[in-house]
Formats: C-alpha cells, structure tokens, sequence
C-alpha cells in the first residue's frame, strides 16, 4: 500500500498544484530511487511544475542549496536537464 500512496499522493500535488520545498525536495528523492515506477512518476512531476516559470526558478533554487552528493546531482540533471 505504501507504494500506492506515494503514486496518489504525486497525482494529488499535481492535480492541486501545490509545491513547496519540502515537497521539491522529497520529489528529487524519489527520483533517485532504484524503483522506476516511482522514480518515472516523480521525474514526471518535476517536469509538469518546471512548466510554470515561478515553480522552474523555485525548484532550481532548492536543488542548488540542497546537500545531495555529486553522484545524486548528476542522476538529478540527467534527468532534469533544465534544472542546472
């Protein structure tokens, strides 16, 4: 069920279009995970709210501040090319 949940609750933000930074910051985490069925969804949110420029520069600036090593700000980039 946890693994559900999480998909719902990615579908929700984006339905209601709601994020702050402590959301950005658990979808980047997701991203990193090993679990493509939750990794693809997150990535997906990430570039649904990137599509909104005050969202974009918000989760840019979260991301540069952020303590992620370099190995999990290159998965990051890879996949959010926009976000450097």
């Amino acid at each position: 069920y946890e693994f559900r949940t999480r998909l719902n609750a990615l579908n929700s933000f984006k339905i209601m279009n709601i994020l702050d930074e402590e959301l950005a910051m658990n979808i980047f985490y997701a991203m990193l995970s090993y679990n493509s069925r939750l990794a693809g969804p997150a990535t997906d949110l990430a570039n649904h709210f990137s599509g909104q420029f005050e969202y974009k520069q918000a989760m840019k600036n979260w991301f540069a501040k952020s303590n992620f090593d370099s190995k999990q700000k290159e998965t990051i980039t890879n996949a959010l090319p926009w976000i450097q």
